[in-house]
């Protein structure tokens, strides 16, 4: 019986899914490959969509593509050119009751571009709708992206987005609610090191933030008015911690 699946990406250009098939007794229990896709090139980030979307994996490529695979059908594609250079970091966009049931995903490249893609026909079909230019771009490589999957619940009625980068700069992109407005800026903050990774809480507006300099920071919503808002540091923690 297969209980559960993971995704995992590699410099040797393979994406695979993994399920964990829990036998009769503990000795049969191991995880094993049921799914994969070889892409030319180095992968370096992996994401399933939301499960509304049917059992697809995306992965993004040093060679600026993305590969994608139906864990259903085992249909595949290649997306080439999602970027001019690394997609670096990709994360996709929940669902919510009530609204467009496209299938959408933001990614992060090494040419400093921040892209939301709109997956039309199936979620192995995206194509791009708009670049991040809402606000200050970033200036060097976009390390990484996450979009807040727990907004509805949080009782946040605006999409976000967070983007950090080698121009050691942290921001926080926002779109209102009824999805027809643009992408705006709306939080930045800089470091002395670049920035990472960074991920949403899976069930609050809280965002953790790992540096080069091994610190790691949780910032949280303080102020919302007008075109800006305030997100202050509500926990910082170094490398002691991670010893």
């Amino acid at each position: 019986m297969l209980l559960a699946s993971v995704g995992s990406s590699g410099t040797d250009g393979e994406l695979k899914v993994w399920a964990f098939n829990k036998g009769f007794n503990t000795a049969n229990n191991q995880w094993q490959v049921v799914r994969r896709h070889k892409a030319a090139n180095s992968l370096g980030c992996v994401a399933f969509c939301p499960w509304e979307h049917g059992v697809i994996i995306v992965a993004g490529s040093v060679d600026g593509s993305l590969a994608l695979l139906n864990c259903t059908t085992d249909d595949q594609a290649t997306f080439a050119a999602a970027h001019d250079g690394a997609v670096n970091g990709l994360s996709w966009q929940p669902l919510r009751p009530g609204e467009e049931s496209l299938a959408r995903l933001v990614t992060a490249g090494s040419d400093a571009k921040v892209k939301i893609w709109r997956c039309k026909e199936s979620a192995l079909t995206p194509e791009c709708e708009l670049s991040m230019n809402g606000g200050p771009p970033h200036s060097n490589w976009v390390r990484d992206v996450d979009w807040l999957k727990s907004g509805a619940a949080c009782g946040l009625t605006s999409d976000y987005i967070a983007s950090v980068g080698e121009d050691k700069m942290l921001r926080i992109w926002r779109r209102d609610k009824n999805g027809e407005s643009e992408w705006n800026c709306v939080f930045e903050h800089s470091e002395s090191a670049p920035q990472w990774k960074c991920s949403w809480a899976p069930n609050s507006a809280m965002l953790a933030v790992s540096c080069g300099d091994n610190q790691t920071k949780v910032f949280q919503q303080t102020a919302a008015s007008g075109d800006m808002e305030k997100w202050e540091v509500a926990f910082a923690g170094s490398e002691a911690a991670h010893q």
